[in-house]
């Protein structure tokens, strides 16, 4: 290795030693062509920023970087060169050259062409020639000194092969030796395992055949009525089904005190850890070809001795469950949960659910809902309802009662008795036997079975004791199959259908009725009201309403509500709003355009109707309605998730109606004088004496209860109240009339103006002159031809008013007969202010009085 080393130094001097002697004849060479060629100026070397570096002279440039290593200048030609190390930007400096203009130049210098063409031919037969000599030169030398270097490295080469070889023939044969060392110390390892694994082996199959012999011994020790026979079953075991029922009560009984004593429980619990340590030394038998026999034998041993402490503990958790269910004792349900926590000792979890489904939970099932009881009551509603709710009382009084001592016993990861025990025994009772449960074709005795077998699931869900345990329940396969069970989408579907048949036939018994039936059933109604005083916030005061709230009832009453399809009967219930609320405008808007006398006035009262039923409507959703809803759901629908929709139905839906009824009853009283030639009304309207007869009803059943002062003090302000009412609705439409005459004049104007500008009709009725004659003059009393719409509204206003007014002035003069004398009636400020609002309709019907201002928007 060293000569290698000390061959390559050589080749590296030998390099630069070359380098330095190009370098040197290179340099040579350049100061040739100087003395030479030096009246030739072949150009200039630039920079590359485009500055001339020297003169033609100066060939060279220096390196700007002080690190770089000492190096000879190359010669410049026209063409870029590779990196060189004395230029710091990557390339050479280059000589920008014009052919042309170099002669060009030369020529005007006065260099004949032929003396500059001899120059160029010799110049170039001597770059020729010296670039030949160098190339030949140099490659020969180069080829010789690498020659030479290759031979002396072949034989170095040869020098190191020998020796190479004889060591790797020797480190080949150490592998080769510590292959077999290895493999010889496996085998001895592997035999000496298999030996000591051997050895184990029969260690512990001879402590597994001492231990099984022990167990043996102690069930032989144990009181008879709790040993084992030689097959391992109880002696009282099987047998006790061919027994009568004294016998096995008495043997029950007996297995129980024995187990309350403390030594055969101590000895109960020393069987259950032989049988621990039993099972704990199967995991050491490993398999071994020439063990086989011994390995089986001993699986079935641990096999006999986990099943006849299976049996064992059964036989004494049985007769304790029978014990305690007859007589509740402390004691007995002490040892009930020792037994358990043997069970947890053994790791025997599974084994104990097992038990307790299978000799506790399905026995049960079967004397309650047995396969003859079943079909017994499949043609019977309440039968079924019977056995359902007698299974229930079952479960929770002989089978619940014991979830919280197992919930005390085993921990909450490994033991979850609902949904691990209980409710898949009974789900799949009432899956197989109850066929008939889910028969939907009758709606009513569907939901008293469902609610009946839910109440079932129900008490399943309350006897959980956590959160996880709930969630493991509700998402059981056995939840899924229950709910698919019951096709509550039919049911939901033929209640909404019956609904929708109620309120429809409600609506076509109202609309179909006449306004005579229809005043007398309101009348009716309100008598009704009036015998039996109630909330008047939710009452109603037609029919159709009152039974659309009793279908309503009926849908979320306890004979038809499921929990179930709560979403869809709430959907079904906003439509059944929405389809009420356009059935009422309908019918409003029908007698809006009704020409007969009956129908001017019917709208208005439809309309006051219809609004405060809406309004009644809307209080009893928001009120009872909501609060029924969550009564019935039994908390999971709460305020909060109610209250969205209900308000939504409320305000959004009967309000708005209400405010539409409003619209409608306003144009309907504008309506009833507009346009038309009817003379003034010398009568005030029907309904007025409807708005004294409640005042006349309060004073009658007020007096027996009420010093003569207060009474006449609580009158007086009902009927400034109602005063103040009236004189606001007084407003209202006659602010609307005037609004509507002048959209009218606004409409004749702009046709008069699309008819051939604004000129006088010819063509106007007598009716319209004259009017236009009034309003001009402004001073001219209307007469029943020249009157104005308003003005006949106004007249009947009036008469109206007086008419309340006198109503009042006779209640009150009653009043004056049974004590001090009342004030006067028009001298009551909203009295007086009701008369002055209307005081035009004195000076229009004939009274020496100067001619009152026009109502307007803001006149009180």
């Amino acid at each position: 290795m060293p000569l290698l080393g000390q061959v390559r130094d050589d080749h590296l001097a030998s390099n630069d030693a070359h380098a330095a002697e190009d370098t040197r004849m290179a340099l040579d060479h350049l100061q040739l062509v100087q003395l030479c060629f030096g009246e030739h100026e072949f150009g200039v070397p630039l920079g590359d920023d485009g500055l001339v570096i020297g003169e033609v002279g100066e060939l060279t440039k220096e390196p700007k970087d002080d690190t770089l290593p000492d190096c000879p200048s190359e010669v410049l030609d026209d063409k870029p060169r590779a990196r060189g190390c004395g230029d710091v930007d990557g390339f050479l400096t280059t000589f920008k050259f014009d052919a042309i203009e170099f002669v060009r130049d030369k020529l005007s210098n006065g260099v004949p062409l032929s003396v500059l063409c001899q120059d160029l031919e010799t110049y170039a037969s001597y770059l020729n020639k010296n670039i030949m000599d160098h190339v030949n030169t140099d490659v020969h030398e180069a080829f010789v000194k690498v020659s030479g270097h290759l031979v002396g490295m072949q034989d170095e080469l040869r020098c190191l092969q020998q020796p190479l070889s004889g060591a790797i023939k020797k480190v080949k044969d150490a592998m080769t030796r510590l292959d077999e060392m290895e493999k010889a110390v496996d085998a001895q390892i592997s035999k000496a395992t298999e030996v000591e694994l051997e050895r184990m082996f029969d260690v512990s199959f001879l402590k597994l055949l001492l231990l099984h012999g022990v167990l043996c011994e102690r069930l032989d020790e144990l009181p008879a009525v709790l040993r084992l026979n030689d097959n391992g079953r109880l002696l009282n075991g099987p047998q006790r089904h061919h027994r009568g029922l004294e016998a096995q009560q008495r043997s029950s009984r007996s297995v129980a005190v024995v187990t309350c004593n403390t030594h055969v429980y101590e000895a109960i619990r020393d069987v259950t850890d032989i049988v621990l340590q039993i099972k704990s030394l199967l995991p050491l038998l490993l398999p071994f070809t020439v063990r086989t026999e011994e390995l089986t034998e001993a699986r079935e041993m641990v096999q006999s001795s986990v099943t006849m402490l299976h049996r064992l503990l059964a036989r004494v958790f049985l007769s304790l469950y029978e014990e305690h269910t007859r007589s509740a004792r402390g004691e007995v349900q002490l040892y009930m949960r020792h037994v358990m926590d043997l069970y947890k000792r053994v790791n025997e979890v599974p084994e104990f659910c097992r038990m307790f489904r299978e000799q506790i939970l399905c026995p049960l099932l079967d004397s309650t809902l047995s396969w003859r009881a079943a079909a017994q009551v499949r043609h019977s509603t309440a039968e079924t309802v019977q056995l359902l709710m007698t299974l229930q009382q079952r479960l929770h009084d002989d089978v619940f009662s014991f979830v919280p001592l197992m919930r005390e016993v085993f921990e909450p990861g490994s033991l979850m008795p609902v949904p691990m025990i209980i409710w898949p025994s009974v789900c799949e009772a009432l899956v197989k036997k109850m066929v008939a449960l889910y028969d939907v074709s009758d709606p009513d005795a569907f939901q008293q079975r469902y609610i009946a077998a839910h109440e079932i699931l129900e008490l399943m869900k309350s006897s959980c004791g956590s959160s996880e345990e709930l969630q493991m329940l509700l998402q059981s396969p056995d939840v899924a199959l229950w709910r698919h069970k019951w096709n509550t989408d039919v049911y939901a579907a033929m209640r909404v259908n019956e609904l929708t048949r109620r309120v429809d036939t409600a609506f076509g018994e109202f609309s179909s009725m006449s306004y005579e039936e229809l005043s007398l059933c309101i009348k009716n109604r309100r008598m009704a009201r009036e015998a039996e005083p109630v909330d008047n916030s939710c009452e109603f005061n037609t029919e159709f309403f009152l039974k659309f709230r009793g279908s309503i009832d009926w849908l979320f009453s306890s004979a038809v509500y499921i929990h179930n399809v709560t979403p869809k009967f709430l959907r079904e219930t906003a439509n059944s709003v929405h389809r009420v609320t356009r059935a009422v405008l309908r019918q409003c808007t029908a007698a809006v355009q009704g020409t007969c006398p009956a129908q001017e006035w019917m709208c208005v009262v439809m309309g006051v109707i219809f609004s405060a039923d809406l309004t009644a409507l809307a209080a009893y959703i928001k009120g009872p309605f909501q609060a029924h809803l969550e009564n019935i759901s039994r908390g999971t629908l709460t305020p909060s998730s109610l209250s969205p929709l209900l308000l939504l139905l409320a305000e959004d839906v009967c309000h708005a109606t209400t405010v539409e009824l409003k619209r409608l009853v306003q144009v309907r009283v504008v309506m009833a004088y507009s346009h038309t030639q009817k003379p003034f009304l010398t009568s005030p309207s029907w309904f007025t004496a409807s708005i004294i007869e409640p005042l006349q009803h309060f004073v009658d059943y007020a007096r027996p209860m009420f010093i003569h002062t207060e009474l006449n003090e609580t009158l007086l302000k009902i009927v400034d109240e109602v005063a103040t009412r009236f004189r606001v609705i007084v407003k209202e439409t006659l602010v609307t009339a005037k609004k509507t005459e002048e959209s009218w004049e606004k409409l004749r104007r702009r046709k008069e103006a699309a008819g051939g500008g604004a000129r006088v009709p010819q063509t106007e009725s007598v009716h319209e002159s004259v009017h236009s004659n009034i309003t001009a003059a402004g001073a001219l009393r209307p007469t029943p031809e020249t009157a104005s719409d308003r003005d006949k509204m106004t007249v009947q206003l009036y008469l109206d008013a007086s008419e309340f007014v006198k109503g009042i002035a006779l209640l009150l003069g009653g009043m004056r007969q049974c004590g001090p004398e009342s004030p006067n009636v028009e001298e009551l400020p909203s009295i007086s202010l009701l008369l002055k609002l209307l005081r035009r309709a004195n000076w229009i019907l004939g009274d020496d009085i100067p001619e009152p201002p026009d109502v307007g928007e803001v006149d009180g």
